[in-house]
């Protein structure tokens, strides 16, 4: 008698578990698509933002560096300055890190166009139908 009221408690309880877990996951697939969309956003947003900070630095720093070898200056008290370089050096220097500046900032706006492309495919196919060739509809 014992064992078959346990039983009967475990199996109520597991029947519950299955209904809520059922339950819960009706509630969350309904919202899941919407907070993939939003999550994906806000990374798009969040790479875009990196990418032009970075992209900013870069070109601080290269100016900077340009700058200071530009000049003659002392690195050590009773030391010797350093040498200038020459002004082709200097153009090679500063093209090349404003073209590495331009580069990381080009990359956070072509993310954010394939991002906005796949989301204007995604509103022309919202159920996600392909034909078939594994290919959305368009």
């Amino acid at each position: 008698m014992i064992r078959e009221k346990k039983s009967t408690t475990f199996m109520d309880v597991a029947s519950q578990a299955e209904k809520t877990a059922s339950q819960t996951w009706e509630e969350v697939s309904a919202q899941l698509s919407e907070k993939v969309n939003h999550a994906t956003h806000v990374m798009v947003k969040g790479v875009r933002i990196v990418c032009e900070v970075i992209a900013v630095l870069i070109l601080g720093f290269t100016l900077l560096l340009v700058f200071l070898l530009s000049m003659q200056f002392q690195l050590v008290m009773g030391m010797d300055p350093l040498p200038v370089f020459s002004p082709i050096t200097m153009d090679a220097f500063g093209f090349s890190g404003f073209f590495l500046a331009l580069a990381v900032f080009f990359v956070g706006e072509e993310e954010k166009k394939i991002f906005e492309e796949k989301s204007v495919q995604r509103e022309k196919t919202p159920s996600g139908d392909t034909d078939k060739e594994g290919e959305e509809q368009k």
